[in-house]
This record gives C-alpha cells, structure tokens and sequence, in this order.
C-alpha cells in the first residue's frame, strides 16, 4: 500500500514539476514585461503605440495652452481624480491631457469625448492603461472638440463607467 501511494505521490510531483511550474514561470515573465512596459510609459518622453493612434507621456512643460478642462470624479463605486484639459500641441494637434490621475484601475478602460455625460454620443480617444499620473491624448483629426463638453472613462469589458469630468472654461474655437 505505501508503495502504491508513493508511487502516486511521485507521478502528482512529475506532474506539478512539469506543468505548473513552468506555467507560472511565464506568467512571472508577463508581469515582468507589463512592470517593464507600465514604468516605460510613466517615465516623461515614454510612447506606448497602438493600431489606431498613439498615445504619449510627455511632460506638462511641453504641452501647449490649455483650453478648458475638467476635475475627474469617480461614478458610483469606482475611485476616478485628477484633472483632464483640452489643450493644442506643438504641431496644432489637440489633445487631451490627464495630470494628477488617480484611479481605479481597469481591464479595458476607454477614454471618451462626452455629449452630457453619455460615452455613446462622444468619440473615443483611446485605451487608457496608465492609472496614475500624467497621460495624454491625440484626438482624433476632424475631431469637432467644440461639440464636447466632457470626458467619460469607461470600462468597456464590464460596461461600466469608472469617471467623468465637465469641461468648464472657454470655447475650443479656432483649435
């Protein structure tokens, strides 16, 4: 009998020696290169690129005038703070800055353009996977800014929304 359980007990062993542990020596490989990417992308001048546009850290110092902007509020049940700005960049292309972010973070949040709060009538600027600090935006070209009046961070994977934020200030005309 003990030799049938040890016999059983070294298989399971082979098993686990084999199977899980190498998986789990890829998944410390993932999160290593996530760590990586993530303090890449919080170090000022640091790009993560995606297919539809690119999204870019850059210091406050190289943004231009800020248009308007918004204090971020969490939506029920989510932390969301900080500041959004519309503002115009070195090469007359808008943008919309995060600074002072800090928030819940998310699987598959999405940053909008707002008509009255609702993602739906807005235009999405991109996929946010830095949670604090300072990101930014490129708004997509023929992009009417003007006809915006918030922001709306949205969980796309669980349908949910994370935060928003009114822009007060002036118009965007002549952006």
């Amino acid at each position: 009998m003990r030799d049938v359980f040890a016999a059983g007990l070294s298989a399971l062993l082979v098993i686990f020696v084999l199977v899980w542990l190498p998986a789990c020596g890829g998944m410390m490989d993932k999160e290593k290169a996530l760590d990586k990417d993530k303090a890449m992308m919080e170090k000022p001048g640091g790009m993560m690129m995606k297919k539809e546009q690119s999204m870019e850290v850059k210091p406050e110092s190289m943004m231009g005038a800020k248009l308007r902007q918004a204090t971020l509020v969490g939506a029920a049940g989510h932390h969301a703070s900080g500041t959004a700005a519309l503002t115009k960049g070195e090469a007359g292309t808008s943008l919309l800055t995060f600074s002072g972010l800090d928030m819940d973070g998310v699987p598959d949040g999405r940053v909008y353009l707002a008509q009255h709060g609702d993602y739906a009538k807005g235009v999405e600027v991109g996929k946010l996977t830095v949670f604090q600090g300072a990101v930014t935006f490129m708004i997509p070209e023929r992009t009417n800014i003007d006809d915006y009046d918030g922001v709306v961070i949205w969980c796309k994977k669980f349908g949910v929304e994370i935060g928003h934020g009114t822009f007060m200030g002036g118009s965007n005309k002549g952006m």
